[in-house]
């Protein structure tokens, strides 16, 4: 199943000239998405980012649509404890 969310923005910044909204897709793995993208046309826009909250890219697709690879993060195995990154 595939959930789609299309928002509303009042924001300037988004309907100024070079921008547009972003859809973003949960995936499996970044990694994988993101190659596949590349190699239809896509451009990667900034770097692949990992967080705690999951892994993420954003990728121009040749029409100039913006599309932003979400994958969660693995779920700890059982009795593991999530350490947060030092700061």
């Amino acid at each position: 199943a595939v959930d789609l969310v299309l928002e509303q923005t009042d924001s300037v910044a988004e309907r100024t000239h070079g921008y547009s909204p972003t859809l973003v897709v949960e995936v499996d793995d970044v990694t994988t998405r993101l190659a596949a993208a590349l190699r239809h046309g896509g451009e990667l826009d900034g770097g692949v980012e990992h967080t705690v909250d999951g892994t993420a890219a954003n990728v121009r697709a040749p029409d100039g649509i913006m599309v932003a690879l979400f994958a969660p993060p693995a779920p700890l195995p059982r009795g593991a404890v999530a350490v947060p990154p030092a700061r």
